[in-house]
């Protein structure tokens, strides 16, 4: 119990750990003014920023992201699908269904945008922050693009290393508050911990103090009973103890040397007859 009472108050202290820096990140960014995605270029692309606006058509799919857990696929699926930036392409996360389904939709209508049998697919309006594509995400990228017919040297003229991630920033308050009250309870169950913890100590202390009250000093017949005692007690254990020797010995002796009576008597007669 006490071992499992630990490992929740640490879960619980790092969980709220991490909400809180979650949640005070959310809510910076959303002071933050986003840029227009309309004028974005990807000259001026930097990581971190807040992107807002719509996006009039996707090329599809190229990176599906998603957690394991010994091998086996926990959570929902995020995706990334190339956008349009300037005259180049760049990725754009979603993680929500409802938009993934709508981000599905446009890239259907944009086939049909392709083909001429639609004029426009309909504009899809995001809010988002920006992040490096590192290695792995680039060459799925250029895979993508290059299963659209394009030589090397055209995907990296038109590929821009960056993607969006769309982001719902207004519950950033509310996410840290939820932390800190996780590492409120971690403190309050390591406080429980604490305090078993000094009371076991003390409850140990007594019991040792109790099996332990009888010694030389409160004995009934120490020397050191006598408040009036001085010196040293063992002189006068000493010499207690040889008085008592010798008189041990005179009474042994005095037995010795006396004979008994009745003993005497009843030889004699037996004797006599």
């Amino acid at each position: 119990m006490k071992r499992f009472i630990k490992r929740l108050a640490v879960i619980a202290f790092v969980f709220g750990a991490i909400l809180i820096w979650m949640g005070l990140q959310d809510y910076m960014d959303s002071k933050k003014t986003p840029v227009p995605y309309d004028t974005l270029t990807p000259e001026m692309i930097e990581s971190g920023m807040i992107v807002e606006g719509d996006v009039p058509y996707n090329l599809g799919i190229f990176e599906e992201m998603y957690t394991t857990n010994y091998g086996i696929k926990t959570g929902d699926s995020s995706y990334i699908y190339l956008i349009p930036v300037g005259d180049q392409f760049m990725g754009l996360q979603c993680g929500n269904k409802e938009t993934i389904a709508e981000l599905d939709q446009q890239t259907e209508d944009t086939v049909k945008m392709f083909e001429g049998t639609l004029s426009r697919p309909s504009s899809i309006h995001f809010k988002g922050k920006t992040s490096k594509m590192d290695s792995e995400d680039l060459s799925y990228a250029k895979q993508a693009l290059q299963q659209a017919g394009l030589t090397d040297s055209e995907i990296d003229d038109v590929i821009c290393p960056m993607y969006i991630t769309i982001v719902y920033l207004d519950g950033g308050l509310q996410m840290a508050g939820i932390g800190a009250v996780c590492i409120l309870i971690s403190l309050l169950l390591f406080g429980v911990q604490l305090k078993s913890y000094l009371s076991i100590r003390k409850r140990e202390r007594t019991v040792f103090t109790e099996n332990n009250t009888v010694s030389p000093l409160n004995y009934s017949g120490s020397p050191f009973s006598d408040n009036s005692f001085k010196g040293n007690p063992f002189e006068n254990v000493s010499e207690n103890q040889e008085s008592e020797n010798n008189y041990v010995q005179k009474e042994s002796q005095t037995e010795d040397n006396q004979s008994p009576p009745n003993t005497q008597s009843s030889t004699g007669l037996k004797l006599k007859m």
